[in-house]
């Protein structure tokens, strides 16, 4: 998405505008998170410490999402970014 553009078309919405509530809740991520390379932890040696080769003790990396509300492909709220939470040994 153009950053220029989404600004542009930016609306504001308060919520005594809207007819009705809107509440988004992400209640779970599923997949696997793909560790680097070696090859890519030798060109990049701060990806070491990005969370995503911790392995002792079933360590889960620091994950967040962040969600946009979109509608007909064109974005209507800012981006809003979750809270870090650390995930048990059920993300692997």
């Amino acid at each position: 998405v153009n950053m220029e553009s989404t600004i542009s078309k930016y609306n504001t919405v308060h919520n005594c505008d809207l007819e009705h509530r809107v509440k988004i809740k992400v209640g779970s991520l599923e997949g696997r998170v793909k560790r680097p390379d070696y090859e890519k932890l030798l060109e990049e040696p701060l990806l070491k410490f990005s969370g995503l080769c911790q392995t002792q003790n079933n360590f889960c990396a620091e994950l967040k999402a962040e969600i946009q509300v979109f509608h007909n492909d064109e974005p209507i709220s800012l981006p809003v970014s979750t809270s870090y939470k650390p995930f048990s040994t059920r993300w692997k």
